[in-house]
């Protein structure tokens, strides 16, 4: 009985240094798949999911922050703002325009791209092109999907642009217009002094306006009131024959009693009409005031939202926006040809 009691505790004293022995391989073990799935959350959390936030949406359409960034890095001239406003534009023009003017073949948007890609040269070979192509797309980190979609917007704004020119008039509403351009609202509401208290429109102009029309008394002419800028139309609108207005503030402020704008603005009429031939030049403007006067109808109708990392599009996430084109350009420049430039369609909506 001995015997077999030392065989069976001999057995066990095995079994459990096997144990032992495996014990620190299923810890080692344990612990890896727990780095391995921290590290999948942290590379997700950083590398995936933001730049598969939804930016902007239009009616049910998603503009995603990876696309965003893209833009913002072909588009160096303007902001993240403008670059998404832009974007919005263009997911409105894709909505609605083809409804309006047809939509753009694939044979249209291949000649637009074709005709880029040749630029002054008298002819492209298909292997040039497929070249010019392949360049264009590892400067713009866009796909080639993408690509393509700015030249089909591109050739929708102009059909679109043209075809809404061809409905405006020559005939428009007009005023006979001088005006008084100052760096400060002490400068202007001095000059308004002087023109209150009975000196001429045209000698105070003479005297203090920074704007080229000084030789002239500030007279600017006719001009259709549409191709005023909407704070100095709302004004010129409601003001009298002969009368000078209140200061208008100018440049980025939108509060008309703006004491600190960029500059200040005095103007008087001298006749108006509801009915006056424009010149070629005015005509070309009302053109482009009726592509854009679309547009921001649209913007009323559209379900338009924006998103940022936190809820709203804030500080923030233009930061954080700005924090990773930053970090991409050096990333590309690092690996770019020396010479790449993307040569995308210039267009409206697309802010380029």
């Amino acid at each position: 009985r001995g015997e077999e009691n030392r065989a069976e505790t001999e057995a066990q004293e095995a079994v459990a240094e096997k144990i032992k022995r495996r014990n620190p391989i299923f810890v080692i073990a344990a612990i890896v798949s727990v780095v391995a799935v921290v590290s999948l959350v942290f590379y997700t959390t950083v590398y995936v999911l933001p730049f598969q936030r939804t930016v902007a949406r239009v009616d049910n359409e998603s503009v995603k922050m990876d696309y965003v960034i893209r833009r913002v890095m072909m588009n160096t001239q303007g902001s993240a703002w403008s670059t998404i406003q832009a974007i919005v534009n263009e997911r409105i023009l894709a909505q609605e325009a083809p409804a309006i003017v047809g939509d753009v073949s694939v044979d249209d948007i291949e000649g637009l791209m074709r005709t880029t890609a040749q630029g002054d040269a008298e002819s492209i070979t298909d292997a040039e092109f497929a070249s010019w192509l392949q360049l264009q797309l590892s400067v713009s980190q866009l796909s080639e999907t993408q690509f393509r979609e700015l030249f089909r917007i591109s050739l929708l704004e102009s059909r679109l642009s043209t075809y809404l020119g061809s409905t405006v008039s020559n005939i428009a509403p007009q005023v006979h217009l001088s005006w008084i351009l100052v760096a400060t609202y002490e400068e202007a509401t001095a000059a308004k002094a002087r023109i209150d208290g009975g000196e001429p429109f045209s000698v105070v102009a003479k005297e203090v306006s920074t704007d080229a029309t000084k030789t002239n008394g500030g007279d600017v002419g006719w001009t259709p009131t549409k191709l005023l800028e909407p704070s100095t139309k709302s004004i010129v609108e409601g003001l009298a024959i002969n009368v000078c207005s209140d200061p208008i503030p100018l440049g980025s402020s939108s509060d008309p009693n703006s004491t600190d704008a960029a500059n200040y603005a005095l103007v008087m009429i001298s006749e108006k009409t509801d009915a006056k031939e424009v010149t070629p030049e005015q005509l070309d403007g009302l053109k482009q005031a009726a592509y854009q006067d679309w547009i921001n109808q649209e913007q009323k109708i559209k379900d338009i939202t924006f998103h940022g990392i936190h809820g709203n599009l804030d500080t923030q996430t233009f930061a954080w926006i700005s924090y990773q084109v930053t970090r991409l350009q050096a990333v590309a420049n690092a690996h770019a040809p020396t010479t790449t430039t993307s040569t995308t369609p210039t267009t409206t909506a697309g802010g380029q």
